[in-house]
């Protein structure tokens, strides 16, 4: 009996760049602060390129700096019990080739449960009329002012990438009864 191994190892792109949606939409869910926060860079101390996006820092969030939903079993309610999964669609120029999620958190100067946690991704290459097959990527700690960067663990190609949030920190943080995002950027060429 033969056994194969794989050893898997994170895909890393020869010219690595940070790449920005043409434009935005939340598809599920709502939008107490606007959907467009996420990928307009309002909030953010740079633009974010491939030198600096790990030092670019996010103000704290508000009406003008981030998204979050509203809070539709109140406030001390877990929103997941109650709201749907919000889901965001974004648009790009042209066909990317996509390595990692880079967001930067909901908070208020302080760790908030509100921020985003879980992320389902899906890749389309016909401006998403089609969909592939989802990945699964969780953060591994909340964050505050700093970006975050998570390895989609392989290379996927698309020029609409649809971004469910499937869970947030209510457990342990204050908030949680909201979902919130202070911006997204993609690594990829």
């Amino acid at each position: 009996m033969k056994c194969l191994f794989f050893l898997l190892v994170p895909v890393v792109l020869s010219a690595a760049e940070i790449i920005v949606p043409t434009s935005t939409s939340l598809t599920t869910g709502d939008a107490y602060f606007a959907a467009a926060n996420v990928t307009n860079g309002s909030g953010l101390s740079a633009s974010p390129n491939i030198s600096n996006y790990q030092d670019v820092t996010h103000a704290a969030a508000n009406g003008s700096t981030a998204w979050t939903t509203t809070a539709p079993g109140g406030g001390s309610a877990d929103y997941f019990n109650f709201g749907p999964d919000p889901t965001f669609l974004f648009h790009f120029d042209k066909t990317h080739e996509f390595s990692d999620l880079v967001y930067w958190g909901y908070h208020f100067e302080n760790p908030n449960g509100n921020e985003g946690k879980s992320f389902r991704l899906e890749f389309s290459n016909d401006d998403g009329v089609t969909f592939g097959a989802p990945i699964e990527v969780v953060s591994p700690a909340i964050s505050t002012s700093a970006s975050t960067t998570l390895n989609l663990g392989n290379i996927h190609s698309g020029n609409t990438i649809r971004l469910t949030i499937f869970d947030n920190w209510f457990e342990g943080f204050g908030g949680g009864d909201r979902v919130g995002i202070g911006e997204f950027r993609f690594l990829g060429e």
